[in-house]
This record gives structure tokens, C-alpha cells and sequence, in this order.
């Protein structure tokens, strides 16, 4: 197990930690499926399963993706936009 994954079983409390902040759970658990697709990933790998070896790649690149996506605090977007409008004018 990757040293920075978390058990199975800790999952649905790490989901109910963050109710309060969807976003952060949700990067949570994708990071977790991340962990686990790249070891699994490694384990095809290394028995020469190179079709699941190959959707696991695909599986991790996604959650990965999520995992490590920046999201914008509500109403940031608009207040760059009008700092954005007041410098060029």
C-alpha cells in the first residue's frame, strides 16, 4: 500500500469529515483511487498483464486529474474579472 493511502475502511469517515466541503472529499477519494490504480497499475506491470495494465493507466491519469484540480473560491472568477477590467481601463 502506498504510504500515503489511506484503508478501505476509512474512506466513508473521511466522507463524512468533509460534508461541510465537498470539493475536498471529493479531491480525497480520487487521490485514494489514484493510490490504489497506480499500485495496481505497477502489479500488472510486472506480470506482463499489459491490457490491464493499460486501463489502470487510464484509470489513474483520471482520478489523478481530479485529485489535483484547483477549484476557485465562490465569486473569485468575477472579482479577477473586474480587477482585470479596472487595470486596463
Amino acid at each position: 500500500m502506498h504510504p500515503n493511502s489511506k484503508s478501505f475502511a476509512a474512506i466513508p469517515l473521511a466522507a463524512a469529515k468533509h460534508a461541510l466541503d465537498p470539493a475536498r472529499g471529493r479531491r480525497e477519494t480520487a487521490q485514494y483511487i489514484a493510490d490504489m490504480a497506480l499500485e495496481m497499475r505497477n502489479l500488472a506491470k510486472g506480470h506482463g498483464l499489459k491490457a490491464l495494465q493499460g486501463l489502470l493507466e487510464v484509470a489513474y491519469y483520471e482520478a489523478f486529474t481530479v485529485a489535483t484540480q484547483a477549484e476557485l473560491p465562490e465569486g473569485e472568477l468575477e472579482r479577477l474579472q473586474r480587477m482585470s477590467r479596472a487595470s486596463a481601463g
